[in-house]
């Protein structure tokens, strides 16, 4: 039988879900959905050390897949990237293709390197049903950088590695707060290094390449819960690392035959986190006896798979529209398991579900060397009403974006995308009287900034876009195409 003592640790420990602020619930580790601009979704904080794991994996894999409450996955890993809402799975135009589609390597020539950062502010706020009170979480502006670089070593092979960190997390409730219990302040850091290879298959399919790499994932967690005693106020941390190892593969393919259609498709496997912290409880002498003892805690979470498919037509030369689609496969994550210090397994139920994202984005090239860019953005919750709670609040979201590109030389370009998750609100399940305990009513949203620099080496003199034609496919120049380019490769 699990102890108030248990009970008290395992509600630390919670998942943030891919997509929008959420707090931490009572329960165990979970992981982050995947979402678009990705607040972190799917998930709320179950036990704060779970909560904050989830919220790393998750997101997009499930969040930024938008600002969540108490976790955030940023999919916006490329300011291109960003302006058009995350809708470029179906050409390569940068090394960004490692992290979107890595069989878009294969479309790049020469030496490039791509490096920038993404600045995001989630906001999330609380309306108690009980008295009406409103509380708004401190949400502090973080950053989150991506380095990527691709050669192309030979007409048929591209290799390449990026550098990234698309989940992130800075949340912190204030003492007044009526999920105080289930959580005070959330961080979360990760870091995916993915060294990744393409091929391009032009001389026996014209138009195709492939591609695909491993994502090795260093993460970092940290959690602070307070714990009532009437008056008086304990509080616990939690705090974890773990590594985890997945990978992805994705096919481009721009077919002669329909030169304004160009098609992509990527898989990113499961991912397995195995966290370890340690808790440490600060309680009135009087208390602690109340209280789990100091030590370490473990506990597993898989982050899903996921299936993103996307087409770009250019009804011009110069114009590109582009939809996206991705699946998540959340519902595998239906409870979290969390080992104590004393040994005993506080299990806590998630059922979670599967869900969708759509991508729309569109580019313009002007007076040969700019591009503007807007796009928008549905993204799907897993979380269900019922485990709705401060760890990781979260609703299905809808983003919009804009950015625009430049050439600023032969040699370099540069990027600015943004992108707003518009508030939305969502209130937690009211047929259950019991789950979750405390309801409310949540709103949540989130914005995003990124600046991208691309410099292109060892490219001859030829734009890139007419050194395609060799190979029988006009996959672009990369960042901002030139639109002369552009009508040869129509032509």
């Amino acid at each position: 039988m699990t102890s108030a003592r248990d009970t008290v640790f395992a509600g630390a420990f919670a998942p943030v879900s891919s997509g929008a602020f959420a707090p931490v619930s009572s329960g165990a580790f979970a992981p982050v959905s995947s979402g678009a601009f990705a607040p972190v979704s799917s998930g709320a904080f179950a036990p704060v050390f779970a909560g904050a794991l989830a919220l790393l994996l998750a997101t997009d894999w499930a969040t930024a897949r938008r600002a969540s409450a108490s976790g955030y996955h940023v999919d916006e890993q490329d300011s291109r990237a960003t302006g058009r809402s995350g809708a470029v799975v179906a050409r390569g135009e940068n090394p960004s293709a490692i992290y979107y589609n890595p069989g878009g390597l294969a479309e790049l020539h020469g030496v490039r390197v791509q490096a920038g950062a993404s600045l995001v502010r989630p906001t999330a706020e609380f309306a108690n049903q009980a008295d009406g009170v409103i509380t708004q979480a401190s949400t502090d502006s973080f950053v989150l950088p991506h380095v990527f670089a691709s050669w192309r070593a030979s007409p048929l092979v591209a290799l390449g590695v990026g550098v990234y960190s698309p989940y992130g997390l800075a949340l912190d409730w204030p003492a007044s707060s009526p999920g105080r219990a289930t959580v005070r302040q959330a961080e979360l850091q990760t870091l995916f290094i993915t060294p990744a290879w393409a091929l391009n298959l032009s001389r026996w399919v014209p138009g195709l390449s492939v591609g695909a790499g491993p994502n090795l994932v260093p993460a970092a967690v940290r959690l602070v819960r307070d714990i009532p005693f009437g008056t008086d106020v304990a509080q616990a941390e939690l705090s974890g690392d773990a590594f985890g190892l997945g990978g992805q593969a994705g096919v481009s393919y721009q077919p002669p035959a329909l030169p304004q259609w160009s098609f992509g498709l990527v898989y990113r496997s499961p991912l397995e986190l195995n966290f370890k912290g340690e808790a440490d409880f600060d309680s009135p002498e009087a208390y602690r006896g109340s209280l789990p003892p100091d030590g370490d805690v473990r506990t597993s979470l898989t982050l899903p798979q996921m299936v993103i498919a996307g087409v770009a037509f250019r009804p011009l030369p110069a114009w590109e529209i582009e939809l996206d689609a991705s699946w998540r496969g959340w519902s595998s994550y239906d409870r979290l398991d969390v080992e104590l210090p004393d040994g005993q397994v506080q299990s806590s139920r998630k059922d979670w579900r599967n869900s969708f994202t759509l991508r729309l984005g569109t580019e313009y090239t002007f007076l040969e060397r700019w591009v503007a860019r807007v796009g928008g953005v549905w993204d799907q919750t897993p979380v269900p009403a019922s485990t709705l709670d401060f760890q990781l609040p979260d609703a299905d979201r809808w983003a919009v974006s804009a950015g625009l590109g430049a050439r600023l030389s032969e040699l370099v370009t540069a990027d600015l995308g943004a992108l707003v998750v518009l508030p939305r609100q969502r209130s937690t399940d009211s047929d259950d009287p019991l789950e979750p305990p405390i309801k409310g009513r949540f709103e949540i949203g989130a914005w995003v900034i990124g600046l991208s620099v691309g410099l292109e080496l060892d490219v001859p003199e030829v734009a890139p876009v007419a050194m395609a034609m060799d190979d029988e496919v006009c996959p672009g120049a990369g960042g901002v195409r030139a639109t002369a380019h552009l009508e040869q490769c129509a032509d």
